[in-house]
């Protein structure tokens, strides 16, 4: 909507065209951050998941929570 309204815009040079260019710039830069930092963290998400399942004792998880609350 923004690049639509600069191209509507017959005249670059005013300041609302600096001002339009200048929103794209940073939309497009947030937008680029976002996608690293969520690429980032889609990476640690998949490295560190298992698809190996773990069994383990409820009442020894229990317990030791107990355990460390009363310490």
């Amino acid at each position: 909507m923004t690049a639509k309204e600069i191209l509507d815009t017959n005249d670059l040079s005013t300041p609302r065209a600096e001002k339009i260019l200048n929103s794209i710039y940073k939309s497009s830069d947030q937008l680029y951050n976002f996608t690293i930092t969520l690429k980032e963290y889609a990476d640690i998400y998949t490295h560190h998941r298992s698809d190996e399942k773990e069994i383990y004792s409820l009442y020894q998880l229990i317990e030791e929570k107990k355990y460390f609350l009363m310490k």
